[in-house]
């Protein structure tokens, strides 16, 4: 009987996808391990014990075994709920960050700037109101942190939002991502 190595890590669930008759693949963003892609087996079932700890765009912690392709999710608990999605404009931002993020992180790579900056987006969104123009600047500040974190743009911190839209559209033309 062999026996695997159970990592607990921190994560926040930027996607998922159903496949076979219960299991389910997401998209974990982690303190430890960076972007992984992890199976729960038979989460769909009723019965399943992580069913309600793996939402997407919540912060949990995992217990996760590295296999051969993919990483397995066998313990997960929900730390911070996904912020409320009833507010379009805010879903809407989550949604364009989590695609920016899986675009632009290849691999397993632990980045604990980026991981600072996308965990405190959340926790943000999670815990604030916004204005439409607010929502504007936190979508440019916030993408501007990921493409530092991830070494595509200096250090950004007195741009203007002209400049700032410009640095952004440059990194990511660049990136060829």
């Amino acid at each position: 009987m062999t026996h695997h190595k159970v990592y607990q890590t921190e994560g926040i669930i930027l996607g998922k996808k159903d496949f076979g008759e219960a299991d389910r693949m997401f998209s974990i963003y982690t303190k430890e391990f960076g972007m992984i892609n992890a199976i729960a087996q038979g989460v769909r079932f009723l019965k399943s014990k992580l069913r309600y700890n793996l939402d997407t765009f919540s912060i949990c912690r995992a217990g996760l075994i590295k296999g051969r392709d993919f990483w397995r999710i066998v313990d997960a608990e929900e730390i911070l709920p996904a912020p409320n999605i009833s507010d379009n404009e805010k879903f809407s931002l989550i949604i364009k960050i989590s695609k920016l993020i899986k675009r632009m992180v290849r691999g397993e790579e632990k980045n604990d700037l980026l991981w600072k900056t996308i965990r405190d987006f959340f926790v943000f969104l999670k815990e604030k109101n916004f204005k439409n123009d607010d929502m504007e600047k936190t979508e440019i500040s916030t993408v501007l942190d990921i493409l530092y974190s991830l070494g595509y743009v200096d250090k950004h911190s007195h741009l203007s939002k002209k400049d700032a839209i410009i640095t952004i559209n440059r990194a990511l033309k660049e990136s060829h991502l």
